[in-house]
């Protein structure tokens, strides 16, 4: 059901309650409405919902990661970890084993950091990014592609 604020607006779709006791107490979860109301768009222009996706694997970097593989510089930054052939990230030429440092201007500190930014965007999008290779600083785009 909805959930609402205190004037009666709804701000959510109520969607999963963890409760030690089985009943209606605990810890709820709920969708918010603005990310429900972009599903229905989608379903209503293109018959389906279009999952953005980059079509990658990243990984946080780490000082082990960082030594392994002579990556100097900051923790801030994810490392890719595979990219499949023909998506999104591989067209905009990132590759194994690159670090992405940026992404559509914001610091990207952590991988949750890129999910959470990924899950805000549409099929279309376009994505600016600062990655490093072989400590070399490139940019490009990425054009975001509907998950398979």
């Amino acid at each position: 059901g909805p959930l609402v604020n205190t004037d009666g607006e709804v701000v959510g779709i109520n969607t999963f309650i963890f409760s030690g006791s089985g009943g209606s107490i605990g810890i709820g979860f709920a969708v918010p409405a603005a990310r429900v109301a972009a599903v229905i768009e989608e379903i209503r222009e293109y018959g389906h919902y279009r999952q953005a996706s980059l079509g990658v694997e990243l990984a946080n970097l780490t000082p082990a990661i960082m030594e392994r593989y002579s990556i100097s510089g900051s923790l801030d930054g994810v490392i890719v970890a595979r990219v499949l052939q023909g998506s999104s990230v591989y067209e905009a030429g990132l590759r194994p084993l690159d670090v992405l440092r940026e992404l559509a201007g914001q610091p990207t500190v952590n991988l949750d950091a890129v999910q959470r930014l990924v899950y805000n965007t549409s099929v279309g999008d376009r994505l600016e990014f600062v990655a490093e290779r072989n400590g070399e600083t490139f940019t490009g785009e990425i054009v975001v592609k509907e998950l398979e």
